[in-house]
């Protein structure tokens, strides 16, 4: 850009930029505003610590070691326990390491082929 402002008058900028190898477009100054990266900020609805405390706790239940989150959640419901809704409970197990869906990762009692 400081050759551009340093050169000649009566030069076209799009010879200059065609002399310089640039895109036209670079020869002009960028008049959009730029808005400052702003930090990110943690949702207005997010579950509270608390919440999310009760929500892994209940996952990690001895009751529930075999059920999915969904299972877990709907079963609190039919007891009129309201930790949150089911995708809080799906977004718990992804964060912990659990598996989505536990009851489909239990190795059942099989009894070996005998070979």
């Amino acid at each position: 850009m400081s050759l551009i402002a340093a050169a000649p008058v009566g030069l076209s900028k799009q010879r200059i930029c065609q002399a310089l190898g640039q895109p036209r477009h670079r020869c002009y100054p960028d008049r959009r505003r730029r808005k400052a990266t702003a930090t990110a900020r943690a949702p207005a609805r997010r579950l509270s610590a608390e919440q999310d405390e009760a929500i892994l706790t209940a996952l990690h239940s001895e009751r529930f070691i075999d059920a999915s989150p969904r299972q877990v959640h709907a079963h609190l419901l039919s007891e009129g326990i309201v930790l949150a809704s089911c995708r809080p409970f799906i977004a718990a197990c992804v964060r912990s390491g659990r598996p989505r869906h536990a009851a489909c990762n239990v190795h059942r009692n099989v009894t070996p082929d005998p070979s």
